[in-house]
């Protein structure tokens, strides 16, 4: 299931050839075994997902599904998610769990996505290569031996590639527009511009 673009898995969904519960955990299973050797994921949220499956599943059973009902999906750790750790890949924020939701984040939950976790990133989004993160550099899925020499937005290229979640946010640093990913294949990644998207919790 796992390489399925969104518009196949979104139309499993539908039909219900799939659920939402087992498209997760089949990105569960691949976070489990690549998670700590590829670095992508600062934290994982293994319950929140199940749980925003579960969900996904009972409003395809009812006919509410939103657009992106069921769809994993990792989180830039740049954005504040209420309850879960969001440290912007800083030592200051190590520990910071928001009472409020970003913006961003708030409208993928309306959508219906299920959140596998928060992704790696530069130290604040402020860097050029894979070298500032507090909790180290993530690893490009196909040179896992080698450190990725990708700019800061393409640190979710890693976790958008089929190895660990469907979509993944990526954001500009200073207007920068990010030039394709180096060495690796992602499906999708979402980009949110603060003159279309409000950027509170960012």
């Amino acid at each position: 299931m796992i390489d399925l673009t969104i518009t196949q898995a979104l139309q499993k969904l539908k039909s219900r050839a799939i659920s939402a519960t087992e498209l997760t955990r089949a990105y569960l299973n691949r976070m489990e075994k690549f998670g700590k050797k590829l670095n992508c994921y600062i934290t994982q949220t293994p319950d929140r997902a199940l749980a925003d499956a579960a969900a996904a599943d009972a409003r395809y059973a009812d006919g509410t599904a939103g657009a992106l009902d069921g769809i994993p999906i990792g989180m830039k750790d740049l954005f504040a998610t209420r309850g879960i750790r969001t440290t912007a890949a800083s030592r200051m924020l190590e520990n910071f769990v928001p009472e409020y939701e970003s913006t961003v984040s708030q409208k993928l939950i309306d959508a219906g996505t299920v959140l596998l976790g928060k992704t790696n990133l530069d130290e604040f989004a402020m860097g050029t290569f894979s070298k500032t993160s507090f909790f180290g550099a993530p690893v490009n899925p196909w040179q896992l031996y080698f450190k990725s020499a990708m700019r800061a937005s393409n640190r979710r290229f890693i976790s958008g590639d089929i190895f660990t979640s469907a979509n993944s946010l990526i954001t500009p640093t200073r207007n920068f527009l990010p030039s394709p990913t180096i060495g690796c294949n992602s499906p999708l990644n979402t980009k949110p511009f603060s003159a279309l998207v409000e950027s509170f919790g960012s």
